[in-house]
């Protein structure tokens, strides 16, 4: 009886060895996969020169976040970015849905991000205003619950100066 126990034991190391083996190929595999750049068409060659004062918001749920964008064109400009780094592109939703996702708590640390906004004041005057935050989060969060849009691009590591 104690043979069996024996051979069984020896058989189960035997098993756990090849065992560890193969998941070092499948994870040295998946390395290399992860270390080969991504064939990326950069397709997307729809660069318009957008108006940041036109308002015309666009809702996207983005991480689970809900994110304004000033108008059409800007979010098309940043899909088209997005495209041409092979990723995804937002998807549009409706403020209902977005406004919806407004309330996640932002636990995230961060260094703090200097975002732009662009209005027009009651006298017709055009406003450029920088705010600084500390984390996108927190500046999602804000544009969400006021309900401002700030161009993608106009975001900065670091406070506003």
């Amino acid at each position: 009886m104690n043979f069996n126990k024996l051979t069984f034991f020896i058989a189960a190391l035997v098993a756990l060895f090849y065992l560890t083996e193969a998941n070092k190929k499948v994870n040295e595999v998946r390395d290399e996969i992860a270390a080969t750049p991504r064939l990326c068409p950069r397709s997307c060659n729809e660069h318009f020169k957008c108006n940041p004062f036109h308002v015309a918001i666009v809702y996207s749920i983005v991480n689970g976040r809900c994110r304004l964008f000033n108008n059409p064109c800007i979010f098309r400009n940043i899909n088209c970015n997005r495209r041409n780094q092979c990723l995804r592109p937002y998807e549009q939703t409706t403020e209902e849905e977005c406004r919806a996702a407004c309330h996640s708590p932002c636990l995230m640390p961060g260094t703090g991000v200097c975002a732009t906004f662009y209005s027009t004041n009651s006298a017709g005057d055009r406003v450029e205003e920088k705010r600084s935050f500390p984390n996108r989060c927190s500046l999602d969060a804000y544009t969400c619950q006021k309900g401002v849009a700030y161009p993608n691009y106009e975001v900065t590591e670091g406070l506003c100066p």
